[in-house]
């Protein structure tokens, strides 16, 4: 059982939160753990960039492909 308890994000995490959110277009993977106390602000911020990253990263190699086979 968990004794971590609901984190109040101050108005500058929750505004980097949302800029993150607006330049990705997708959601922060890491807000909600940290809204439940259980990692802290930097922990989740890193995890979703990372996982932002991979993402990205991702549809690179496959935008990449697709390219290769048309200019092949």
């Amino acid at each position: 059982m968990s004794t971590s308890k609901k984190v109040k994000l101050t108005a500058a995490q929750r505004a980097w939160f949302k800029e993150f959110e607006d330049t990705t277009g997708g959601d922060a993977p890491g807000l909600e753990d940290f809204e439940a106390g259980t990692s802290t602000f930097a922990e989740a911020a890193k995890r979703s960039l990372a996982c932002y990253r991979m993402q990205a990263e991702e549809q690179a190699d496959r935008l990449e492909r697709d390219l290769d086979s048309l200019i092949g």
